[in-house]
């Protein structure tokens, strides 16, 4: 399956270095929309792994539907399986 983003809204950067990271799951909206749900647990991210920017048009949850804002930004892993990302909030 593809990426939940469009091509041209892809911006590919390694990772510089090493972070925390939370699992979400991708739910698809009508037209240009998805959420973001957050699951439980922490991973860590290697320096390397391929993120980009998060679009604001992309919205992130809790389990329980309420919006998560960013400290900094959110990035997004490029190479995993849709539904499943890792979150990396860089600030």
């Amino acid at each position: 399956m593809a990426h939940f983003l469009p091509p041209r809204d892809i911006h590919e950067q390694g990772l510089p270095k090493e972070r925390a990271a939370v699992q979400v799951e991708v739910r698809r909206g009508r037209g240009k929309s998805a959420t973001l749900t957050t699951m439980p647990g922490v991973h860590i991210v290697p320096a390397g792994t391929r993120m980009t920017l998060l679009p604001e048009w992309v919205e992130v949850v809790n389990s329980k539907g309420a919006k998560i804002e960013a400290t900094g930004r959110f990035y997004v892993t490029v190479e995993s399986l849709d539904p499943y990302h890792l979150l990396v909030d860089l600030f």
